[in-house]
């Protein structure tokens, strides 16, 4: 936790004074702007006349905010992690939440026993609730909490009685005062009604369907407790409720940033060499691609949009992948991905000046139109916003949200799946049968295409090939491992080990065989293995995803993606083969999810016969490279 509890880059001394690694003015401005972020993060107040106000503080004002506030606070979450123990302490990494408890006062266990106890009920369980989407819906427009500052403790259920495991366990507040208390029991029995209201069976909802789940049963109660008058006909209420759903899913992505420490995810795919065939017919190979935004109308010539910076190929096309067609089925999602890629590098070649991409400062920087004549993009870690829905009818789309414009989208989850789906295409373009990129136009009638044959149960390569009968081959050409098998893990590569480009990092997963078997791969290789399954699925599903590369066999070859059989359920990387003798490396000693630091060793390189492997892990099959890394 020293990342949340330290922020400030500063220590402070037994008397508080800050020692000699006190910030400059700048930084502490900076920084101060983070903590207060952190501690009072948007939180909306929603006023009578319908729209959401919210809290904005320039920077400037944020200097004068005393730091002893933002200290205290955070000195407050590290007494919650102390006194409460580990439990609390996991409680907090995934809540994401730990700026709130300045809205508590000083009892900041008592915060987490409102709800930790069936957060963790249902950890217990293997059901992963989204706790920073609850505790948004629950913070949002809650004004009580800043009212509450007495000391509270935690009256003992009574467990002299047997409970069933699914019963809600009773606890009740010492605050001194009945409004506190009272505050407490409202905040628990709200995140226990959402935490419900997300889980069905086994399992969380989707976001679709907890969207639905709360227009339809925790919205309208939501704002009468707020004092908001309901409109009268559906059509405004409709809106109304909608974008109270939106500032919820907003907030949540917000708390995670926050847990980050506003830091912006890593969505490179390493560098990708692409072979493409200019306007003038000239070849070249391009590589660390990025995009330049221009205003949609270019009659007076190439316009960059303001206020955005040369945009990482790989984000441009998670951005294009999520407005263009990003509630596709996962296949569809996939072959958008890479059609898009391909147009981007392609355009130039029949647009002219637009899509005419030169060498600048190292990167070859491609200039598009930020609306449909080019692609729609929005911003996926800050939202977009036009004046026409999705940049249609040549209106520019800008980035960052803004619910009161005519049209506007909220950033994409770090959990959703289209992140994960785009990830596995990173750097996977269409190539024609000279090995060139091929341009690959497409429009709603070819979206619709992707969609029926994803339905039929075809594969990304199958759905392109199909509909564009010139591209021969899908493939990548990355690479932004180390490109050695030799070695260990290098978890300072956040593209193998950190970024939602690793599935199970995404979903947090740190410590899982997967993990470690998709970031060493991606070390090794420099590009996505394609597997998001359990362990004993990997090495078939790479063969699936790269059949030109890898072959599935019965004993291994250096390079290998070894899979144990589904009753051991587990994934390995072979390191080394010496006759009989086979090294890998492996992850989850332990057994379980850990926190990424604990995850870094957790970890061995071993020797073993084959004959040891099997014993150990059942019928191992091997995803064989065709060709050996080095």
């Amino acid at each position: 936790m020293n990342n949340l509890l330290n922020f400030f880059n500063k220590k402070q001394s037994s008397d508080g004074a800050a020692t000699e690694n006190e910030n400059s003015g700048e930084e502490q401005s900076t920084n101060t702007s983070k903590g207060f972020l952190k501690i009072k993060l948007l939180l909306p107040i929603f006023s009578g006349g319908g729209g959401f106000l919210f809290l904005m503080i320039a920077a400037a004002c944020l200097v004068i905010l005393p730091l002893a506030a933002i200290d205290n606070a955070m000195n407050g979450i590290q007494k919650t992690l102390e006194d409460a123990g580990e439990s609390a302490g996991a409680f907090f990494e995934s809540l994401g939440n730990f700026f709130a408890t300045g809205y508590w006062g000083t009892g900041e266990e008592v915060f987490y026993r409102v709800v930790g106890d069936r957060y963790e009920y249902y950890l217990s369980k293997n059901i992963d609730v989204d706790a920073p989407l609850v505790l948004s819906a629950v913070f949002i427009g809650n004004s009580t909490m800043m009212q509450t500052n007495s000391e509270c403790t935690i009256v003992e259920p009574d467990t002299s009685e047997e409970q069933s495991s699914d019963e809600i366990p009773e606890i009740e507040y010492d605050c001194g005062d009945e409004q506190t208390e009272q505050s407490y029991n409202d905040l628990r029995n709200e995140a226990i009604t959402l935490m419900e209201g997300m889980v069905e069976g086994n399992s969380v909802k989707s976001e679709e369907e907890y969207r639905k789940w709360l227009y339809d049963n925790f919205i309208e109660d939501k704002l009468r407790a707020m004092g908001t008058t309901i409109p009268s006909d559906e059509e405004s209420k409709e809106t109304m409720f909608n974008d109270l759903i939106d500032q919820i899913y907003f907030n949540r992505n917000m708390y995670e940033a926050a847990l980050n420490d506003f830091t912006e995810a890593d969505t490179g795919g390493g560098t990708c060499r692409f072979n493409i065939v200019t306007s003038e017919g000239t070849s070249l190979v391009a590589s660390n691609v990025k995009v330049r935004l221009l205003e949609c109308d270019v009659s007076s010539g190439l316009i960059p949009l303001e206020d955005e910076e040369l945009v990482d190929l790989e984000k441009y096309i998670l951005g294009v992948t999520y407005q263009e067609n990003g509630g596709a089925p996962d296949e569809a999602v996939k072959a958008q991905a890479i059609v898009a890629r391909s147009f981007t590098l392609m355009r130039g070649k029949i647009m002219g000046e637009v899509g005419k991409g030169e060498e600048e400062n190292g990167s070859y920087v491609i200039p598009l139109r930020a609306c449909t004549n080019d692609q729609a993009y929005c911003n996926p870690d800050e939202g977009c916003w036009s004046d026409v829905a999705g940049g249609e009818s040549g209106t520019t789309i800008h980035s960052g949200y803004d619910a009161s414009k005519t049209w506007s989208r909220p950033a994409l989850e770090e959990n959703n799946r289209i992140r994960a789906l785009v990830a596995e295409t990173a750097g996977q373009v269409a190539l024609d049968k000279d090995g060139n990129v091929l341009y690959t136009d497409y429009n709603q009638k070819t979206q619709d295409q992707f969609q029926k044959l994803a339905n039929e149960g075809k594969s990304a390569a199958e759905i392109i090939r199909k509909v564009f009968p010139d591209a021969v081959e899908i493939s990548a050409n990355c690479n932004s491992g180390n490109g050695s098998i030799h070695g260990d893990p290098d978890f300072t590569n956040v593209a193998a080990w950190k970024s939602p480009l690793n599935p199970y990092a995404a979903h947090k997963l740190f410590g899982q065989c997967t993990w470690f078997a998709w970031g060493r791969f991606y070390e090794i290789y420099g590009y996505s293995p394609g597997f998001t399954g359990d362990g004993y699925m990997c090495a078939s599903q790479l063969v699936n995803a790269h059949p030109d590369q890898f072959v599935l066999e019965k004993t291994p070859v250096v390079g290998a993606i070894g899979s144990s059989d589904r009753a051991h359920n587990h994934v390995f990387v072979v390191t080394g083969v010496d006759g009989n003798q086979i090294t890998i490396q492996e992850g989850n000693l332990d057994g379980k999810t850990n926190s990424f630091d604990d995850a870094t060793t957790d970890w061995q390189t071993k020797t073993l016969t084959l004959t040891q492997l099997r014993l150990i892990y059942g019928d191992v099959s091997f995803a064989n490279p065709k060709v050996l890394p080095n």
